[in-house]
């Protein structure tokens, strides 16, 4: 488990974030021209054609610069300064310092930049005259150059002293009241912070900032730092609150007519659109502000956001789009001659072709990036890159150029201080190491890496460390290391779901395969020990992270927080091994005050420090290194496989409290879940007393599978009987080996937890060889029992029914390149009638009445919400799926979350299809619809698996609403008395078949 090329998509986040200093000032000098010398009385009179030669040298040497000719420039910019020097002219010699400053700092040398800065600060600081306004002038200089200092000590990553800078700068500004130059100030002072994550430091200078321009009624300056706010409370992750304050920006802008700034607007937006998974969004906002750059000929601008288009169409999985947005955008920065931003385009160009797996073009790509990045002596961009190019010759299976590309990026990125990307390379570098078998290089790259991320607080970082350090040990036939490292990384996982999701600049990275892979590897080694309580509790939080996976949203409960229990043994070792690390984690954060100080500006004292603090983190490795392979760790491990499940002391809380609910439920009730393993089937049923049950199936994944894609062939041809063959050997597999334990236990409602493509199968349709399971059993669907309220809830006695019908007409649309025709359902008509006939006080909406617009809002008002109408579960993004409404109009499955449901016992979708074109996920879609129902605040919901005729659906609904009126029986029960009728009583009609009535499955809380 690794991040995908993950320094390229921090470079398309760099280049797709519009950071918002539209206030800024830092950069602007008054034209040094004669009109400018000071009268001096108080200091000797220069001679007047001397000094206006220097002058001259001035504005010749900023004609030289705006042809690019920086280095002559320069030269012009010294003569005229020994010119000053001589005259006696300080104040001019300090203006052409800054000058000189400017342009150090456009070609990137930094520290020569922060020189200038700092000699001209030095001469002006000295300068005071007698003259009230003659010394304002020069004050306002002293601050303008204070704030030039702090804007390249911020860009040479030394904040700490940036802010000094500007915080001097500040002072002095209020001292003269410059209300202008205090407002700036405090607008970069607040940018720095929340650059650096300080929010609330920052978010404080930021509302100083606002409340001074909203006094002075300041309408333009007030969009800029609105903005900045708004781009403040986006890094927190407070997406409702940022889209506010970038609406408050956008209305101002409008009014005063700055569409420049509405451009930045835009595509601040769109970021967080795309952040929230709302892409349609993402791409109307970024289209709007594209709309408008090129009204304005904003060249750079419209690159800029033709290429954020770009990355949402490669987060869609578009990347035909993907890669025409972003060549679009290169041509368009080349013609401006931008060689930064065009080495930024050609990245992500090289991403794209890398996640398309043509890895040769890639390669081109980000070669031709760092050719770019050589010549302008970018040293942070070829670390990045240097990286990603190790990451193509890795998938090259060319080990020894991925070696040597991510070691040239590890020395770059050490030398710089970029902690959070030498980690990411370090992972990198572990996963050559481990696919070679140098198991002990690996094992101390990856622990390197774990103890930077933890360090840094990078907590999604580590959690992806330690799993690797999982597979490590795995692959080393270590597998009671590996569970202790794969415990780890998921605690980490759900602890962090639990919090405010935060998709952060620096989070929003690209995984190589998923992180539920980490879950579905811990349950396969702990299953093989036999520890099923450990592992039942994997395979519940497993369907939370496949959710989440699929949602990108899914919020934990105090439930999924707490994670694995680590055994009494585990946590010994975690202890011993903490305490190693944490050596190497105090000595990262001292070196990382360090490296933000320039190369140029350490003192002895801190490079002789760095050289210890290296040695110090070095030795750490070294002992982690040989604690985990000791003869003490393999006595720690040794007890766990002498002591068994039990015997360890495994906090059962969990399990208790999953077995107290089982025992309070109307039904004899049984939570039963599968888990597909590649070379085996493992079934894992948990009742309301004793321990879990496990059994265990040798059938390997492809032959389930396939024996999936053949029962839903056979299901969906109601004239054969080919589905009794079909379906025995799935209930063979699935149902036999745990069918004597049902029946000990008494069992009448069996709880389902499917995994991957049993999620297709409606296991209500397994024969036995004389009858189905839904003639045995009721069958309630859940996401995850830790997402699901099992508590036994009674359905409230007068059903009050919304019923909405599409029955006429014809909608033709594409979605995500996919082309859906629907015609209107005949019978839905009929469907939603007889509901009506049978519950008088419900409504029903048929049609143009029945829209997204006129019946949404009206859901809360009702108990059950019925909906005869098309909906499609498609494998992909949530923005795939959807529900068609009457009148054409489509709620995707990211829009139900946003539902008001509270009141719903129910939501019925009587016409939904699944695996269209014949292709199946991990149905991860289906469960999706699940959760979001259920997130919105409905106890349960029913979907088909496939669309059944008209007739069929009708006759299961008829069967459905009148059994429902029994108040004793549960939703999962009702559901189930009306496909028995279907079976008993549809013989005459072909209404037996499993066509039918299977598809019909019931997910939530159904009890």
């Amino acid at each position: 488990m690794l991040y995908r090329s993950i320094l390229s998509t921090l470079l398309i986040l760099n280049a797709s974030t519009f950071l918002a200093n539209s206030a800024n000032a830092e950069m602007l000098s008054q034209p040094l021209t004669s009109q400018h010398k000071l009268a001096q009385s108080q200091l000797p009179k220069p001679e007047q054609n001397n000094l206006e030669r220097g002058f001259q040298l001035v504005i010749d040497g900023r004609a030289r610069l705006r042809r690019g000719e920086s280095q002559e420039a320069i030269q012009l910019f010294q003569q005229a300064i020994a010119i000053f020097q001589k005259e006696g002219d300080r104040f001019s010699e300090a203006r052409t310092q800054n000058f000189i400053g400017n342009v150090y700092l456009n070609l990137q040398q930094l520290d020569q930049a922060i020189a200038s800065y700092q000699g001209a600060l030095k001469i002006i600081s000295g300068i005071q005259l007698q003259d009230v306004k003659e010394n304002l002038q020069v004050r306002l200089d002293e601050v303008q150059i204070l704030q030039n200092l702090g804007f390249t000590l911020n860009r040479a990553n030394n904040w700490r002293r940036a802010i000094a800078s500007y915080e001097q700068a500040l002072e002095k500004a209020r001292a003269i009241k410059a209300q202008d130059q205090e407002l700036t100030i405090l607008n970069n002072i607040g940018n720095i912070y929340v650059e650096i994550g300080q929010f609330s430091q920052g978010l404080e200078r930021l509302q100083q900032a606002l409340a001074i321009y909203e006094s002075t009624n300041n309408q333009k300056s007030s969009a800029g730092i609105l903005l900045n706010i708004g781009f403040a409370y986006r890094r927190l992750g407070q997406f409702e609150k940022a889209l506010d304050f970038y609406q408050q920006s956008l209305k101002l802008v409008r009014v005063t007519g700055e569409r420049k700034i509405e451009t930045s607007i835009l595509n601040n937006m769109a970021g967080v659109y795309r952040s929230q998974g709302k892409y349609l969004q993402a791409l109307e906002a970024y289209k709007a502000s594209l709309e408008v750059s090129q009204q304005l000929d904003l060249t750079n601008q419209a690159a800029t956001t033709l290429s954020n288009i770009g990355v949402v169409y490669k987060e869609l999985g578009q990347l035909d789009n993907a890669l025409r947005f972003q060549e679009l955008a290169l041509q368009k920065i080349q013609k401006l001659g931008d060689r930064q931003a065009e080495s930024i385009f050609l990245s992500n160009i090289g991403s794209i072709y890398d996640d398309q797996g043509n890895l040769k073009q890639a390669l081109s790509y980000y070669e031709k990036a760092l050719a770019i990045h050589k010549e302008l002596n970018d040293i942070p961009a070829q670390g990045i890159t240097y990286n990603n190019i190790g990451e193509i010759y890795r998938l090259s299976k060319q080990n020894d150029l991925a070696i040597s590309n991510y070691q040239k990026s590890l020395g770059i990125l050490r030398e710089i201080g970029d902690r959070s990307a030498e980690a990411t390379s370090l992972s990198n570098l572990g996963l050559v190491y481990a696919d070679l078998k140098r198991y002990p290089e690996a094992l101390d790259v990856y622990q390197q890496a774990a103890a930077i991320h933890r360090q840094l607080g990078e907590r999604r970082g580590e959690s992806i460390d330690l799993s690797n350090l999982g597979n490590l040990f795995a692959n080393w036939q270590q597998p009671d290391l590996a569970i202790l490292f794969y415990k780890q990384s998921v605690n980490i996982r759900e602890s962090i779901r639990k919090e405010l999701r935060s998709l952060s600049i620096a989070e929003q990275k690209t995984f190589t395969g998923t992180v539920e892979k980490t879950y579905r590897d811990l349950a396969n080694l702990l299953l093989k020990q036999n520890r099923i309580l450990e592992a039942q509790q994997v395979l519940d939080l497993l369907k939370v992270q496949e959710l989440d996976d699929y949602l990108k949203d899914v919020r934990g409960t105090l439930e999924t927080a707490k994670g694995i229990e680590l055994l009494a043994p585990e946590q010994r070792f975690l202890t011993d091994y903490s305490a190693i690390q944490n050596r190497a984690i105090q000595a990262g954060k001292e070196q990382l005050d360090i490296l933000k100080v320039t190369q140029a500006n350490r003192s002895p004292q801190q490079i002789q420090r760095l050289r210890e603090l290296l040695d110090v983190q070095a030795q750490s490795s070294q002992q982690l290194n040989t604690y985990v392979q000791s003869p003490a760790v393999a006595t720690i491990l040794n007890q766990i496989s002498q002591g068994g499940d039990r015997s360890n002391a495994v906090n059962l809380e969990q399990f208790t409290a999953l077995q107290k609910t089982l025992q309070q439920l109307s039904q004899k009730t049984a939570i039963f879940y599968p888990l597909i393993l590649e070379d085996r089937l493992e079934l894992i049923l948990v009742t309301a007393n004793g321990d879990p049950i496990r059994r265990t199936v040798a059938i390997k994944r492809e032959d389930l599978n396939s024996a999936i894609v053949d029962f839903r062939s056979d299901v969906r041809d109601p004239s054969s009987l080919d589905i009794l063959d079909s379906s025995q050997r799935l209930y063979t597999w699935l149902i036999a080996p745990i069918a004597a334990d049902l029946q000990k236990a008494g069992i009448q409602t069996i709880i389902y937890a499917p995994d991957g493509q049993l999620r297709y199968l409606p296991i209500a349709a397994l024969y036995d060889g004389k009858q189905w399971l839904v003639e045995r059993y009721a069958i309630n669907t859940i996401t995850a029992a830790s997402l699901t309220n099992l508590s036994d809830r009674r359905r409230n006695s007068q059903p009050l029914v919304l019923a909405g019908a599409f029955t006429s007409g014809k909608y033709i649309f594409d979605v995500n390149g996919q082309t859906f025709n629907f015609s209107g359902l005949p019978f839905a008509g009929k469907e939603v009638n007889n509901l009506i006939a049978k519950l008088p006080n419900s409504a029903k909406f048929i049609d143009r009445d029945f829209s997204v617009k006129s019946t949404v809002a009206k859901f809360n008002q009702y108990n059950i919400i019925h909906l005869a109408t098309h909906a499609a579960f498609v494998i992909g993004k949530p923005e795939d799926s959807f529900v068609l409404f009457g009148d054409g109009s489509r709620a995707t499955l990211r829009d139900v979350s946003t539902w008001s449901l509270k009141n719903v016992d129910l939501v019925i979708l009587s016409a939904c299809e699944t695996g269209l074109g014949g292709t199946l996920g991990n149905g991860t879609e289906i469960m999706g619809f699940g959760y979001q129902m259920e997130y919105a605040g409905a106890k349960a919901a029913i979907a088909s698996l496939w669309q059944v005729s008209d007739g069929g659906t009708q006759a299961l609904m008829d069967a459905f609403y009148g059994i429902l009126q029994d108040t004793k029986l549960t939703k999962a029960e009702v559901l189930a008395k009306s496909q028995r009728v279907l079976i008993n009583t549809g013989k005459d009609s072909n209404f037996s078949h499993p066509y039918y009535w299977s598809p019909f499955i019931i997910i939530g809380n159904g009890l």
